[in-house]
């Protein structure tokens, strides 16, 4: 009977973190996607159906072979990039077809996004693709395209 009574208990207790962890995980969802909310409108990117951000640093092991497919795709990319300023103006130049921003014009909300470098985000989904490599994503999204 004590063992019985002992599995309840256990039981509950389960079904209260498994409530507990599924509920915090959606907060997070969506504090992720209101904090990207906002990046967009403080940097004033123009209204699209779907954004594909990039967090980029120069000193990022595949930049040369991202700044290689960024020549080459035609769907656009917000680019945030951490570079000097001379490299920053470079790849604006070389970058047309993408919006590039320098990354010392964003407000300390980026630091929430550090663990990420790719986010694709669709206002109207409740999905929030992220990847810890914008490289791997890139290539993921443009099999076709050889570097």
């Amino acid at each position: 009977m004590a063992i019985n009574l002992m599995l309840v208990i256990s039981g509950l207790i389960a079904c209260v973190l498994i409530v507990y962890a599924h509920y915090y995980n959606e907060r997070l969802h969506v504090q992720e996607k209101y904090e990207i909310d906002n990046l967009i409108d403080s940097l004033h990117i123009p209204e699209m159906e779907e954004y594909h951000i990039l967090f980029l640093s120069y000193d990022n092991y595949y930049f040369k072979n991202i700044d290689k497919l960024l020549e080459t795709i035609d769907e656009k990319y917000v680019v945030i990039l951490t570079a000097p300023i001379w490299l920053y103006k470079r790849k604006v130049k070389h970058w047309r077809n993408h919006m590039v921003i320098d990354s010392t014009d964003v407000k300390s909300s980026i630091g929430y996004f550090k663990k990420y470098e790719y986010v694709h985000y669709q206002k109207d989904s409740k999905k929030l693709p992220k990847n810890d490599s914008a490289y791997f994503s890139l290539i993921c999204m443009n099999k076709e395209r050889k570097v």
